[in-house]
């Protein structure tokens, strides 16, 4: 369960669980150039219902529900883990992360030159994320 308070910003949300992205891009939430919109800002400019999407993000499993500590596996489960959890999530997530990396550097890019080194880094990403 993420705790959301209406003057939590949409970026403190994400950051303290990454997947409220997900939830977020679900409902229209812009949480990238947006974050800085307080959760009810946010709500209000997509206009959809806070307690909509505070009813999805709890369903989210908490820490508490996720299985024992890595740290402790045997390497062969380990593996396996990351191969079925962390690879397949990188396939299904990339596209969605390089769009975010392409609009974030497209509008920086005039005003920051080094931002356009990202957008080179995010071509590369995309295509690394097919091999993986």
């Amino acid at each position: 369960m993420i705790d959301v308070a209406p003057t939590t910003t949409v970026s403190e949300i994400v950051t303290a669980d990454p997947r409220a992205a997900a939830v977020f891009e679900q409902f229209g939430i812009d949480f990238c150039c947006g974050g800085r919109r307080t959760f009810d800002e946010a709500c209000r400019a997509a206009a959809v219902d806070p307690g909509a999407v505070v009813s999805a993000l709890d369903v989210l499993p908490s820490a508490a529900d996720r299985e024992g500590d890595a740290a402790h596996w045997p390497l062969p489960r380990l593996i396996d883990y990351i191969v079925s959890t962390h690879h397949a999530y990188v396939r299904t997530s990339m596209p969605a992360i390089a769009r975010y990396l392409a609009s974030s550097t497209k509008r920086t890019a005039r005003a920051i030159p080094s931002s356009r080194a990202s957008a080179r880094i995010s071509i590369g990403c995309e295509s690394t994320s097919n091999s993986i």
